[in-house]
């Protein structure tokens, strides 16, 4: 979408990959990205409807609060604030360069999304459907139960940040 600015009151499903996808997202480094993610989205108008933290990437379902939000600020600041803190306790680098994200369209069903974001450690192996991930969260947690096993189209398109 050429045209598009990426400001406004919209949701977009955003995805942001660890260095080499080593699986770093884990114990203080997975409660910092969580805990970074809620600072992030208040400090740019954003509001979160659901994220899950695996080991080695991200995905937030987020949506604009505000006509002035705009998702590269966020993520900016998400992997800044992450990145900084990482570096500064284990002297490495935490993410990979861009980000993928896919703009919802106005007829697509948030809790669908929702829910196959929250899929993802069922998907991967690593809990079974009737466990809670420790690292996962958002306005929208609640009522994607029977959404987990159905899912979304996940196009993506590679942003700067």
């Amino acid at each position: 979408m050429p045209d598009f600015d990426y400001t406004g009151r919209y949701a977009y499903h955003l995805v942001t990959v660890t260095i080499d996808r080593e699986p770093l997202l884990v114990d203080e480094t997975a409660r910092d990205v969580a805990s970074a993610l809620g600072e992030s989205s208040a400090a740019t108008k954003f509001e979160l409807l659901a994220y899950v933290i695996m080991p080695d990437h991200v995905h937030v379902l987020a949506l604009g609060a505000a006509d002035d939000a705009n998702v590269i600020r966020f993520m900016q600041r998400f992997k800044q604030v992450t990145g900084f803190r990482y570096k500064r306790r284990c002297a490495g680098a935490l993410w990979q360069h861009s980000f993928y994200d896919r703009a919802l369209r106005r007829d697509e069903d948030l809790v669908s999304a929702a829910g196959y974001i929250l899929g993802n450690p069922i998907r991967a192996g690593l809990m079974m459907v009737d466990e809670v991930w420790s690292h996962q969260g958002g306005s929208l947690l609640a009522g994607t139960e029977a959404a987990l096993s159905e899912g979304c189209d996940c196009e993506h398109a590679d942003r700067r940040s």
